[in-house]
């Protein structure tokens, strides 16, 4: 008789004992599988310092949902399927030029060139909205982990870029000319309340619109230069007027007062 009591398995005869080590290692075999498996499948997404990140969590079926937010510098630690979209809150400094065929008339038809230096950031306590409603670009994660800023830089684009601009094409189109150089605070002024009330309620924060580099047409800027000229020419001439008319006082006065010196050496 056998010293371990015996069960079927596979059509054979093996003792309970055979059973169950052959049963520990299956299970042992299944545990590495499934934590390589998870491994695999997890990650422990990185904010870094400036960024916060749109955190997202995937399924194997399914949709991803949304996780969470981080901001930076930090990491969310190891989760299964766990993503993120890093979106900067740092300010940044766009261009926008009205140049060759994006030149301005103005109210008195002259040709205008110009710039407008815009200086805004996302607002850190809206990244939810930003990335749900704002952001076109996160179609390719890796894409974005190599230019993290083309998210912001595409929805300023979408959204902020042409307004923008129109503001600024109607506040120069409203003053004559030569009176452009001589607004450019006004100008811009008037552009930065403009959109920030178009912006208000988005994740968009507007913190300064400065006019500049305003240029005229060649010979509106010879035209100006002439006149300048001229103008400075003519008052230097009524300055050596002004200063020939005073020496001539003085001298008069010179000659009145040794008159009057010579009288009273003859009187006395």
């Amino acid at each position: 008789m056998s010293a371990f009591p015996v069960t079927w398995f596979d059509g054979r005869r093996v003792s309970d004992g055979s059973a169950r080590a052959f049963s520990m290692i299956v299970f042992g075999l299944a545990a590495l599988v499934a934590g390589f498996i998870w491994l695999l499948g997890s990650t422990n997404p990185y904010t870094p310092a400036g960024y916060v990140g749109y955190l997202t969590h995937g399924a194997v079926f399914g949709k991803s949902t949304f996780y969470g937010v981080q901001r930076g510098p930090t990491s969310a630690g190891r989760t299964w399927l766990l993503d993120v979209t890093n979106v900067s809150i740092t300010p940044y400094t766009y261009n926008e030029d009205f140049t060759g065929n994006e030149t301005v008339l103005s109210r008195d038809n002259l040709k205008i060139s110009f710039r407008v230096h815009t200086v805004w950031r996302v607002d850190e306590t809206q990244i939810p909205l930003f990335m749900e409603r704002y952001s076109t670009t996160v179609t390719n994660h890796r894409d974005t982990e190599r230019a993290p800023d083309s998210i912001v830089e595409v929805a300023y684009s979408n959204f902020v870029k042409e307004p923008l601009r129109t503001y600024a094409r109607d506040e120069v189109q409203r003053r004559n000319g030569l009176e452009v150089k001589d607004a450019l605070i006004p100008i811009g002024d008037a552009v930065l309340a403009r959109i920030r009330a178009y912006a208000a309620g988005s994740p968009f924060i507007v913190s300064s619109v400065v006019v500049g580099n305003v240029q005229y047409p060649s010979e509106v800027a010879d035209a100006v230069s002439k006149k300048l000229a001229a103008t400075q020419d003519l008052q230097r001439k009524d300055t050596e007027i002004e200063i020939e008319r005073k020496e001539r006082t003085k001298r008069e006065v010179q000659r009145r007062a040794l008159r009057m010196r010579c009288r009273s050496s003859a009187g006395s």
